[in-house]
């Protein structure tokens, strides 16, 4: 079996304040859902899916849904993207307020250009330059 589609969901307590920060800052357009909703999909520039928030209480609806608790939280997934001008995306960005790890940089061991930043979560991004 294969599996069709991805679609990365990010589970937060807080939609109103990653709403804000993925239209205002990230640009992200709003397929469905509002702040106040407890669902929201945002496509990217070329009309595509790319994101969903979810409140993290609607998760409770499949029994036997446990949340990890009591662990230090760790890096366990990434959100990576690409851009064909790294220096003005992350120009543009910057002053909108996204605070990044550090400024672009090539990395040779992976061969392309990078650049990292959270959101008001936590969650990484990562952005890549296509070359």
């Amino acid at each position: 079996m294969i599996l069709r589609g991805v679609s990365v969901r990010i589970l937060t307590d807080n939609i109103p304040r990653l709403y804000d920060f993925y239209t205002e800052k990230l640009g992200f357009k709003v397929v469905w859902g509002d702040r106040n909703t407890p669902y929201v999909d945002f496509a990217d520039a070329d009309g595509n899916k790319c994101l969903a928030l979810f409140i993290n209480s609607g998760m409770e609806a499949y029994q036997g849904y446990v949340p990890l608790v009591g662990k230090q939280r760790s890096d366990q997934a990434v959100y990576c993207t690409f851009v064909k001008n790294l220096d003005a995306f992350y120009e543009e960005l910057k002053s909108k307020g996204v605070e990044f790890m550090g400024e672009p940089q090539y990395i040779s061991g992976w061969d392309m250009r990078v650049v990292y930043f959270r959101d008001p979560d936590g969650n990484l991004f990562e952005i890549c330059e296509e070359n």
